[in-house]
């Protein structure tokens, strides 16, 4: 049977960020926050990051493949075959990233509402900050 193809265009969207086309030279930074989180440019696409990240917090990918999709954007793929109605991976809570979560919870975010930032704007600083603080 084909492979079962869950779409994570968006999350290839924030993956690729800032990042350049072109292979020898740095991504151009787009905003004053993005320039002063500069990281060294990886060699490994940025979905294996992302797989290190999952694996990192208690994800199962047993059986799985991410990797980019002939249609577009990165696609999950099956290895082996599974049983109907059989689990196909395990992504506990701290490999979620909840929004109104982070919009309640979150010092950065919160600022960043009171403020008078958007809830958009909020969520998107508060994992800039996250970012920063695992790269450091």
């Amino acid at each position: 049977p084909p492979p079962i193809v869950y779409r994570l265009a968006p999350l290839q969207a924030l993956l690729k960020a800032g990042m350049s086309s072109a292979a020898d030279k740095p991504a151009r930074p787009k905003s004053i926050l993005q320039a002063h989180m500069k990281r060294p440019r990886e060699a490994e696409p940025p979905h294996i990051g992302l797989i290190r990240w999952l694996r990192s917090r208690g994800a199962d990918l047993d059986g799985l493949e991410i990797r980019e999709s002939p249609g577009g954007g990165l696609g999950v793929f099956a290895t082996r075959p599974f049983e109907p109605g059989a689990a196909i991976g395990l992504l506990p809570s701290a490999a979620i990233i909840d929004p109104v979560a982070v919009l309640h919870s979150d010092d950065v975010a919160r600022a960043a509402l009171a403020q008078g930032g958007s809830e958009p704007f909020a969520f998107w600083l508060a994992l800039a900050s996250m970012a920063q603080q695992e790269s450091c």
